[in-house]
């Protein structure tokens, strides 16, 4: 009967090993799939990141030649006027010398453009650009 009592405890030695050893690959396998799982996690954050970064980079690309060329427009405006804005709406009447493209502009009108200093020369030949609307 003792014979058959070690043999008994034999047998659950060694189903308590084969099922430790079991336990021991099943964790091994998660902890490598874990890792795994950690791995594909980091490398698509990296590529968000990556794409942020691209994106940021155009969104600056695209703000940055928004201000060139606002900026090209200022210069060739202030070329075009020399820094002189002037806006006004007046009525138009007709000459008597109805032969002529000129325009008269009131008093208040120049007295708003000596102001501006819009008809100094500035050490160069003034240029004056006009653009009329009819209403």
């Amino acid at each position: 009967m003792s014979g058959n009592l070690d043999f008994d405890l034999g047998n659950r030695v060694n189903r308590l090993k084969g099922d430790r050893q079991q336990r021991k690959r099943a964790l091994r396998k998660k902890l490598v799939l874990e890792k795994e799982r950690k791995k594909q996690a980091e490398k698509i954050a990296e590529q968000l990141l990556q794409k942020g970064e691209a994106v940021r980079k155009e969104n600056e690309r695209i703000a940055r030649e928004k201000a060139e060329e606002e900026d090209r427009k200022r210069r060739v405006e202030y070329e075009r006027t020399g820094g002189v804005s002037f806006t006004e709406d007046l009525i138009a009447y007709p000459l008597s010398n109805a032969d002529t493209n000129r325009v008269v502009l009131p008093a208040s009108a120049i007295e708003k453009l000596i102001a501006e200093k819009a008809l100094e020369s500035r050490g160069q030949v003034s240029k004056y650009f006009m653009a009329l609307s009819v209403l």
